[in-house]
């Protein structure tokens, strides 16, 4: 199940109340160790732990019914270390920033060091409707 942010539902309302939001040029996938939850806090990140460099940019396929998912696939490559995978978000910037959307992971993944960890195309489903 996908859900909303604090900060993109703050964000959605300042729209409705005829407030401006710019879109975004990139947004970016996290993994966390758990359910992050709507103020981002809920879990540790754990996309440092994977990848060194930490996020990726994700595209996302054009809007169906109030649904879309990631359209390609999402290589984080070989993992830098071990790590628990149990959830993940969509963020605003490539580090720091802003969580957007979230959902979980079950069962939690346990990744290895020198496993590849790849989201393959389709598998992060955000729905709205």
């Amino acid at each position: 199940m996908t859900v909303i942010s604090d900060y993109l539902a703050g964000k959605v309302i300042d729209v409705l109340r005829n407030n401006s939001y710019s879109g975004l040029s990139n947004v970016y996938l996290a993994l966390f160790n758990g359910d992050p939850g709507a103020a981002g806090s809920g879990a540790t990140e754990v996309t440092a732990t994977i990848r060194t460099s930490g996020r990726l940019a994700v595209t996302l396929s054009a809007p169906s019914t109030g649904a879309t998912a990631n359209s390609s696939e999402v290589d984080f490559g070989k993992a830098a270390a071990a790590a628990t995978v149990g959830g993940w978000g969509i963020f605003d910037a490539s580090s720091s920033g802003n969580l957007l959307l979230y959902g979980g992971i079950t069962p939690s993944l346990s990744v290895l060091i020198n496993q590849t960890v790849k989201v393959p195309a389709g598998n992060i489903s955000i729905d709205l409707s």
